[in-house]
């Protein structure tokens, strides 16, 4: 009976928390979010997309605009990566390496008070069958101005 439950989890993907570090700022000139990723572990990490039928899971953006009164004018989840045909690869993060993102959020509204910033990270690495998750995601609120 022991030798089976070992072998059950052995089976099982191990799943490691913060292997994936991230900072978070906001330009005010160019109305961008910048996001650098860490990679910390000793192999090439995937980013996990975010699916559309299992919310919370993947790695998104979930970004509000708000005006001085605190009301929102804009909610909006968006992949830290493309999703389309023109990936580049920058979904692998090496090992031991850095990937920096840029989101553009100059066309979304004319002015805003406030940007809020909250990251979902998920990344795996292949080989090994390791799933990395941040235990909380990450927000910041940021001044449009």
């Amino acid at each position: 009976m022991k030798t089976i439950l070992v072998i059950l989890f052995l089976g099982l993907p191990l799943i490691v928390f913060s292997q994936v570090d991230a900072k978070l700022s906001f330009d005010k000139e160019t109305k961008a979010i910048q996001l650098i990723l860490e990679n910390k572990y000793n192999a090439p990490v995937l980013l996990n997309p975010k699916s559309d039928d299992e919310n919370e899971k993947g790695t998104y953006y979930a970004i509000t605009l708000k005006d001085n009164n605190g009301a929102i004018i804009k909610k909006r989840e968006v992949y830290v990566y493309h999703q389309d045909s023109s990936r580049k690869g920058d979904f692998v993060i090496g090992a031991l390496q850095k990937q920096s993102y840029t989101l553009d959020l100059s066309t979304w509204t004319d002015s805003a008070y406030l940007v809020e910033v909250r990251l979902h990270v998920e990344a795996r690495n292949p080989t090994e069958n390791i799933h990395y998750i941040n235990k909380n995601d990450i927000t910041k609120v940021f001044l449009w101005k």
